[in-house]
């Protein structure tokens, strides 16, 4: 048993009501602790290097990840991009960004170090399979999300994670593309990557390099724009428009994400 599966295990096990093995996508083998495997576990280091949280008024708060490659594993080994308390491997699989002819940009998924990973209850095949929005893409019993991508002409894509699951603490990861092809749009229609009901106009965030361009589009009223450094070094609280009625302008933050208490823990130098 590799050192990640069997960490997932260990937190199953020790979370309230778990029962080992019962997950019907892995059922790994209990062994005991040794103080060696406690040795083993190195400090995480700083993950997230692409990425921050994103909350924004009526809609909760999401993570926010840039990066044509991005891998999905667990919180434990630090190694991924995305980080899951689930059982998965350290590495389990990975979302590529890429382009097709036919069908425009999207994500590939793709398992690693022969791991599983299922779309729809299909496996995908070694070479990885390209995802459609509204499938259910699984990486273990407790470990499902559902890929979105609403604006077909965007490559950016959010994935809502199934039954409690958090990534960082956020419910849903927002894969935000590249420059005008890759812009998030948040507004009140469908169609939009943040769906905001009260938001009676919209707003487009487009990342160029190192910053991101937040820009509102109101009838009668001039464009707004302000630009943001990405990752940001600290907490960034944007406000626009006018207040509504007795509500206070459209607001949302941008906040850097900091290692997980856990790992500061077992790293007294951290």
């Amino acid at each position: 048993m590799s050192l990640g599966r069997f960490l997932a295990w260990l937190d199953r096990l020790l979370a309230p009501g778990a029962q080992p093995g019962s997950s019907g996508f892995v059922a790994p083998t209990p062994v005991p602790l040794a103080p060696s495997v406690l040795a083993a576990v190195t400090p995480m280091p700083e993950p997230w290097r692409s990425g921050c949280f994103f909350s924004v008024d009526d809609a909760g708060q999401f993570l926010l990840v840039s990066g044509a490659r991005l891998t999905l594993g667990h919180v434990r080994s630090g190694l991924a991009d995305l980080l899951f308390l689930a059982d998965v491997g350290p590495l389990h699989a990975e979302l590529v960004r890429e382009d097709s002819l036919h069908a425009g940009p999207g994500w590939c998924l793709r398992a690693l170090r022969g791991e599983r990973a299922e779309v729809e209850g299909e496996p995908i095949p070694p070479e990885g399979r390209r995802l459609v929005s509204g499938e259910r893409v699984r990486l273990a019993g407790n470990l499902a999300f559902r890929f979105e991508c609403p604006d077909p002409s965007s490559e950016s894509a959010c994935l809502a994670l199934e039954a409690g699951l958090e990534c960082c603490g956020a419910r849903k990861v927002l894969l935000l593309g590249e420059g005008e092809g890759g812009r998030l749009r948040l507004g009140p229609a469908r169609e939009r990557h943040v769906r905001v009901t009260s938001l009676e106009y919209e707003v487009v965030i487009e990342k160029r390099g190192e910053r991101l361009w937040v820009r509102s589009s109101r009838e009668g009223v001039a464009e707004e724009t302000q630009v943001v450094h990405f990752p940001p070094p600290r907490r960034v609280d944007l406000a626009l428009g006018a207040p509504r009625g007795s509500r206070p302008p459209f607001g949302f933050s941008f906040e850097p994400l900091v290692r997980p208490p856990l790992a500061r823990e077992r790293d007294p130098g951290g």
